[in-house]
């Protein structure tokens, strides 16, 4: 059934693809799938609170229920004409509210199989309506005229009498607009640039002769969304015992901070520093921060966004590998350990002691250091389970078998 969408912000798409020329998105704001209906349906739920309207309703098609080979109704998940005795059948949505959107964008599948006939030549190139088969698609735009989307598909050529529908039929041995007989198949039809206060859509079609199907399906409504932040670019760079970290913005909207982390694995994060935003901005923004206590081996960094409203996005994910640290001379034992670590080292390295475990997570405050002197840590890892550990100090990493 229809899925509403309608979101306050326009804010929601992340920013992993972004090294984009455009800070622009599409999103879904009404859509019909016509999924969840059983056969024989023609008209529609009603699932929009805004508007107490069913989402559809349709009509035409007085005679073709006379037969039960011919319809106008939902079947198998999308709504379907089949042989509908030359009558115009039609299915018309509910008015919804664009006043919130600058560009509204409508897109529909319009599926058709079966040998339609099209646009015969006649006496004006192509006005002969014998035995047409057609479907059209047309909007208003508050509660307007209706407007036509015409001959889609570029097939009338210098006809300009084929331009009465949106999607048609052709015949190959009588003659017509084009010179193969395919029909369209499916195709999905796009009219962009729509604006005003409420929009209605209206998708109607005719055929006749036996097996002869035009289908409906995949109704999608969008507008066009700005995204909170075009990142141009994102690196991150090994600058010897540190990792350079710089990027770049086009465009910022409601920008507050960006926060970076870094993690061994891409799956547990970690913060290392918030940098300020620039809040509102269309011009080029340059920003870089310097990572001096990167972890040794492979690790990772990435950008989150943050509006003034708490909004957050991701920015794509980059590697690094630390070769080496700077040499010190540490030493910690027992390695294996079981309940008490020694680390010896100088005053400087052995200030901030860090433990981490394999998923990147700090654990130093599972633990209980006691200080013998300026140049010896006892740490007690008894509440620790088994398994591997990192313990960092200031410029050194030790891998560690808790056991």
């Amino acid at each position: 059934m229809k899925q509403l969408h309608i979101f306050q912000k326009s804010f929601l798409t992340t920013l992993c693809a972004l090294i984009l020329s455009s800070a622009y998105s599409q999103t879904t704001f009404w859509s019909e799938d016509f999924n969840g209906y059983s056969d024989g349906v023609t008209t529609g739920s009603n699932n929009n609170t805004n508007n107490p309207a069913n989402d559809w309703t349709s009509g035409g098609c007085t005679t073709c229920p006379s037969s039960i080979d011919d319809w106008w109704e939902i079947r198998s998940g999308v709504m379907e004409a089949r042989d509908v005795n030359n009558e115009h059948v039609y299915l018309q949505t509910e008015s919804i509210d664009i006043s919130a959107y600058n560009s509204v964008i409508i897109n529909v599948d319009v599926i058709e199989n079966g040998d339609l006939e099209g646009l015969y030549w006649g006496a004006d190139n192509c006005s002969d309506a014998t035995n047409q088969d057609y479907a059209d698609v047309e909007y208003r735009v508050n509660g307007g005229t209706w407007t036509l989307v015409p001959n889609y598909l570029g097939w009338c050529g210098l006809y300009a009498s084929c331009a009465v529908h949106t999607l048609y039929g052709d015949d190959s041995v009588s003659g017509d607009c084009r010179t193969v007989d395919v029909d369209w198949v499916s195709t999905t039809v796009s009219v962009p640039g729509i604006s005003g206060s409420t929009l209605e859509l209206r998708l109607s079609a005719t055929n006749s002769s036996g097996l002869e199907f035009i289908r409906f399906d995949n109704i999608d409504i969008q507008y066009t969304a700005l995204l909170p932040m075009e990142l141009v670019s994102f690196t991150a760079q090994v600058s010897g015992l540190q990792v350079d970290l710089k990027w770049q913005t086009a465009s910022e909207i409601n920008n507050n901070y960006f926060i970076i982390e870094r993690s061994t694995n891409a799956i547990t994060w970690e913060k290392v520093k918030d940098i300020t935003g620039s809040g509102n901005s269309n011009t080029i923004k340059s920003y870089a921060f310097t990572d001096p206590n990167p972890y040794p081996g492979v690790s990772y960094y990435r950008l989150k966004q943050t509006d003034f409203d708490g909004q957050i996005d991701s920015s794509q994910i980059k590697s690094v590998r630390v070769e080496k640290l700077k040499k010190e001379t540490v030493n910690l034992f027992p390695n294996p350990v079981k309940n008490q670590i020694t680390i010896e080292g100088s005053d400087a390295e052995l200030k901030d002691i860090r433990i981490y475990n394999m998923l990147g997570q700090d654990v130093t405050y599972s633990t209980h250091q006691a200080v013998n002197n300026e140049t010896t840590v006892v740490i007690n890892l008894s509440k620790l389970n088994p398994g591997i550990y990192y313990i960092y100090t200031k410029n050194t990493a030790h891998k560690l078998l808790k056991q």
